[in-house]
């Protein structure tokens, strides 16, 4: 039987490459809350372990972003008679919002499993299941990027992924 699954996403981390510190942060994340089953997935990129030309193209570097972790999420929360939602939230710089949401929409409906998808953008505050991704993708980055592990831990048990594709990358 076919189902609706709503995924409500949010970032963590900026776009720009120069070195950490000052406002400029170690990791750029991607996490989605799939409320069907409330799992958290979580895409983790260490922005220093991106090749040159992903550096050198913030969009591009998001698009692949968004990319890989909807690659590896995709599978594990919908099927193919499933009709899915994607509901992101909205960046507040207007010259780029098309290009980001254009993006997104198109890696979605490239890497899902169903043929029935649909996005949306939303700010953070006008949805609740928006704010609770924008607070674990806080909580999942405080851990990586100061070390603070005391929010993760409050919610560790909601996670069900930590996908790390730049790892290995560059060790």
């Amino acid at each position: 039987m076919a189902r609706r699954v709503q995924v409500f996403s949010d970032e963590a981390g900026c776009l720009t490459f120069k070195p950490p510190g000052n406002g400029v942060s170690r990791y750029f994340m991607i996490g989605t809350v799939a409320r069907a089953d409330l799992r958290y997935d979580v895409t983790i990129l260490e922005k220093q372990k991106a090749y040159d030309y992903l550096r050198e193209d913030p969009l591009r570097f998001y698009r692949t972003a968004w990319y890989l972790h909807f690659k590896f999420v995709a599978p594990r929360i919908v099927g193919p008679l499933d009709e899915l939602l994607v509901v992101a939230s909205s960046l507040q710089i207007n010259r780029k919002r098309k290009l980001v949401h254009a993006a997104v929409s198109d890696v979605v409906a490239q890497v899902s499993p169903t043929v029935v998808v649909h996005t949306a953008f939303a700010q953070t505050m006008s949805d609740p299941c928006l704010q609770v991704a924008d607070y674990l993708a806080w909580a999942v980055q405080r851990k990586y990027e100061t070390g603070d592990d005391r929010s993760y831990a409050l919610v560790k048990h909601l996670i069900a992924s930590e996908f790390e594709p730049f790892a290995a990358e560059r060790d």
